[in-house]
């Protein structure tokens, strides 16, 4: 006979269990085994049956006590407040609990789902009833800003006299440019004057604000002495303050500069003037 040690060690009771009420879960030398060590031990047969009835009474018993408390058992705060905040991983998830005898826990599963549920449709329909007061609310800060700007650049007056002396080598005299600009109606409008000493040509240009900068367009379309022509979309030129001079930045407007020299060249404010 095949002898499984381990069977030494266990109660009679658990030797009854394995004998008559789980044979399908034990191999057949282990139930002959189990019978031997109730014999040895001097536990008879018809006690064994009665016996195994007892057991299964006490079982059922625990099982029902079991269910019983079940029934009333509960999820904790913390466990019910992520319910509800997480309320759609709960939909799909524990979906049954009433199945395995939980009463409680499913009524409060359903409740935690719902909170969550309504939550979650009182700041959808808050957030789009409040969008539209947020967006006037932004319109009006922009608007705000706008005005702000508005003061601050009606303030800025570039009026007054500015003189360039062109003196690059394509040139055989020094052209004189004079630049007569002032404000009318927040609205800065110059008269450019190249002067060779032999011609003169004059543009009328307006000054457009740019942050700090302001940039000079021609008022209409005019052709130069050199050929080239000029017109209203064209930018001239663009001054602007640093801490010591006016400096310029040419645009389509521009001295006879060779590719050695620099493309900021400057402006001075009468009676000062910069020379190349």
């Amino acid at each position: 006979m095949k002898k499984f040690h381990a069977l030494d060690e266990y109660t009679d009771d658990d030797l009854i269990i394995i004998v008559y009420a789980e044979k399908d879960d034990w191999q057949k030398d282990a139930i002959v085994y189990a019978k031997k060590l109730l014999t040895e031990r001097g536990v008879s047969e018809d006690y064994s049956k009665e016996r195994i009835k007892e057991l299964k009474a006490e079982s059922e018993a625990l099982w029902q006590k079991e269910l019983e408390d079940r029934k009333t058992e509960r999820y904790s705060i913390i466990r019910l407040v992520f319910m509800a905040l997480f309320w759609p991983r709960e939909v799909f998830w524990n979906r049954y609990p009433k199945r395995e005898g939980y009463y409680r826990k499913s009524k409060q599963r359903l409740i935690a789902i719902g909170v969550g549920l309504v939550c979650s449709a009182i700041l959808v329909l808050y957030s789009n009833v409040t969008a539209d007061e947020r967006h006037q609310e932004r319109i009006d800060e922009i608007n705000k800003m706008a005005e702000l700007d508005s003061i601050a650049t009606s303030q800025i007056d570039w009026s007054g006299s500015y003189v360039f002396i062109d003196s690059s080598y394509r040139s055989s005299n020094k052209i004189v440019w004079n630049l007569e600009l002032k404000k009318e109606h927040q609205s800065h409008l110059g008269t450019l004057t190249f002067n060779d000493g032999s011609k003169i040509q004059v543009i009328s240009c307006i000054g457009l604000l740019k942050d700090e900068l302001i940039e000079f367009y021609p008022d209409t379309t005019y052709l130069l002495d050199s050929g080239d022509e000029i017109s209203y979309y064209d930018r001239l030129f663009t001054l602007g303050r640093d801490r010591k001079e006016i400096y310029t930045k040419w645009g389509k407007l521009n001295p006879f500069i060779s590719k050695t020299r620099a493309i900021n060249q400057y402006f001075g404010k009468n009676p000062a003037s910069e020379s190349l």
